[in-house]
């Protein structure tokens, strides 16, 4: 008897001394580094007039549009569109802020796996129409 008792009080001990000596976990945050995927981001007012803005290609990245949010002045509509320098559309946004419509003509994406330029690609943003425009990303190695 005494010596199943004696078993019992070993295994509770080892198991103990194994259960405290396993070290807090803690996540591995090294791999995302704003020093290896610079952040750009472009915004303003938009009179009505088409502008483009144009996000230079950097050697061996790709661009990734992460976030657009636009907002058309009251009566009026913007839209954003994303292209790629060779020629290849690879988003649309627009948004209307007409008087008969309730609430503003605010947009928000926050894109979750975002629009995706070519390394060795210019990023080409037009806009349309009136209103105030935003959009942010990345530069990634591919």
């Amino acid at each position: 008897m005494w010596k199943n008792i004696l078993a019992t009080s070993v295994l509770l001990l080892s198991g103990t001394v194994f259960v405290h000596s396993i070290g807090a976990a803690q996540a591995n945050q090294s791999f995302v580094s704003m020093g290896q995927n610079p952040i750009f981001s472009k915004g303003g007012y938009n009179g009505g007039s088409q502008t483009t803005h144009t996000i230079p290609a950097v050697a061996n990245q790709e661009i990734i549009v992460t976030d657009v949010s636009i907002s058309g002045q009251f009566n009026y509509d913007i839209e954003v569109v994303f292209n790629t320098s060779g020629g290849e559309e690879i988003g649309r946004y627009k948004t209307w802020n007409y008087s008969n419509y309730p609430g503003p003509g605010i947009m928000n994406a926050n894109l979750t796996s975002g629009l995706r330029v070519p390394a060795g690609e210019d990023l080409q943003v037009v806009v349309n129409g009136r209103g105030t425009f935003t959009f942010a990303g990345k530069y990634v190695h591919p």
